[in-house]
């Protein structure tokens, strides 16, 4: 039997309400969004978490493969956001919709003009399915460009449901970077796994900056863009006969290019004009 409560008398709680740089949170976005799995299946995996917590929020995701995070400054928050309150998860089509609502734009005429994003948590209280029984709390997220004197787009969207399997993110970078650095004689890196963070690089336009480290049972390579995001890859590894073959491929190149020259000159400086 459905339960037939006045849906009048349900009550929103909110959990939450912050406020951020509309750019910044796309760009955060975009950056780690291609970082989570893209089997709905792995549901621990298909999502990307927002840890909220006082003054700073870390946008991030894994699949096992890679791991990224991003981190935005929270401009404005109400009292129970002033202290750790945890994390929200969405799913990577629900944070398309977010990039496809919520634009920028050109700042040619107003370079003066925050373009503002107000971000609520909250829980809505459903009927249950019989009756007498207690009403299902359903999270949700709802977003509102609050840049000008009249709020404008808004968007509202699930929260996905509670994963304990889902990684810590934070946690497993500060463990990576914190490891002593190493270096790489030869390793190796998909396109597909080195492509994901050439979106990191584009949302934040700038280079990529690769360094490794030794903390584990295997070395990791530590990627960032800018001071704002940060990430890890596996590198891959060859077993001895095919670490033999890189090499004497390499060898092959010695043989069949010019002899080196004595004096080469000075190493171009990247970015500088061609000599006349």
């Amino acid at each position: 039997m459905t339960n037939t409560a006045d849906p009048t008398d349900l009550a929103d709680v909110t959990l939450l309400e912050v406020t951020v740089d509309t750019g910044e949170f796309r760009r955060a976005l975009a950056a780690v969004t291609v970082h989570a799995a893209k089997d709905a299946d792995r549901s621990h995996l298909h999502r990307i978490r927002c840890h909220i917590g006082p003054g700073l929020m870390f946008v991030t995701a894994a699949d096992g493969y890679t791991a990224a995070a991003a981190r935005v400054q929270i401009i404005a928050a109400d009292g129970t956001a002033a202290a750790d309150v945890g994390h929200v998860d969405l799913s990577p089509a629900d944070v398309g919709k977010i990039l496809a609502v919520f634009h920028v734009g050109k700042r040619s005429d107003r370079e003066d003009i925050e373009m503002l994003l107000r971000i609520k948590v909250a829980v809505a209280l459903h009927p249950a399915e019989e009756d007498g029984a207690p009403l299902v709390p359903a999270p949700y997220v709802h977003l509102t460009d609050v840049s000008g004197m009249i709020p404008g787009e808004a968007l509202e969207l699930p929260v996905l449901p509670a994963d304990d399997h889902a990684p810590d993110v934070p946690r497993l970078l500060s463990r990576i970077i914190a490891a002593p650095a190493g270096v790489l004689d030869t390793f190796g890196l998909t396109p597909e796994l080195i492509g994901r963070f050439t979106r990191a690089a584009k949302a934040y336009s700038t280079e990529l900056l690769i360094s490794a480290t030794y903390g584990g049972a295997r070395p990791m390579l530590v990627v960032r863009a800018g001071q704002n995001f940060v990430g890890s890859v596996s590198p891959l590894s060859y077993p001895e006969d095919q670490q033999d073959k890189h090499r004497s491929w390499l060898e092959q190149w010695l043989d069949q290019l010019p002899p080196p020259l004595a004096d080469p000159g000075p190493a171009p400086t990247p970015g500088a004009e061609a000599p006349e």
